[in-house]
């Protein structure tokens, strides 16, 4: 038995609580999702929840969290919009 599976057996014994060791993922909440693949996917994500929220103050709170990336350009652009065209 390796060491971290002796720590993790030990700790379930005395416990009744497993521990998290390499070699034993934590278990994740039923519902919960995975963690995106890369930065860029995390944001486009986010771009994607601020499409669906569709407020010239959700574009511009994407646009200041993510100056550098480029859909910080179409959030400006959308929130210009929303500006002009409230009703949209």
């Amino acid at each position: 038995m390796s060491r971290h599976r002796h720590a993790a057996a030990l700790a379930l014994i005395l416990t009744g609580w497993p521990i998290a060791t390499a070699t034993m993922p934590a278990p994740r909440a039923e519902g919960t999702m995975r963690p995106p693949s890369t930065p860029d996917s995390a944001i486009r994500s986010e771009f994607r929840v601020t499409e669906k929220h569709g407020t010239r103050d959700a574009y511009i709170l994407f646009a200041q969290r993510h100056p550098n990336h480029p859909l910080a350009r179409e959030a400006l652009r959308r929130a210009d919009r929303a500006k002009q065209h409230p009703n949209m």
